[in-house]
């Protein structure tokens, strides 16, 4: 007999509230600190409505705000918009220093 707990974990949940798509999309980021701007340019390496993952060389500090600046690009037969520019107020949610890469969470979603 199989227990709840081992049947919860053969299955894991997906706890994201929006699909993520996976690309590798140029983006820019601005860090705003008192008498300082710091623009990053990155990639990332998925985005969803509420956020995205991205690698760069230096990783920002944990809850660091910042706007992120990207132009979506075309996808397939999906056209409408494409290389429009988005602009969003995001800050990092999470950090990877192993692998380079942290995770923005959108102050809205687009």
């Amino acid at each position: 007999m199989v227990r709840r707990k081992e049947a919860a974990d053969a299955f894991p949940q997906n706890r994201r509230r929006f699909y993520r798509f996976r690309c590798s999309l140029p983006v820019e980021l601005h860090f705003d600190t008192p008498g300082h701007l710091s623009i990053i340019k990155a990639i990332a390496r998925d985005i969803s409505s509420g956020g995205m993952r991205v690698e760069c060389a230096s990783i920002p500090a944990l809850m660091s705000a910042c706007h992120v600046a990207f132009r979506i690009p075309e996808w397939g037969s999906f056209k409408i918009g494409s290389n429009s520019l988005v602009m969003a107020q995001a800050h990092v949610q999470h950090c990877d220093r192993e692998g380079l890469s942290f995770g923005l969470a959108f102050s809205r979603p687009i």
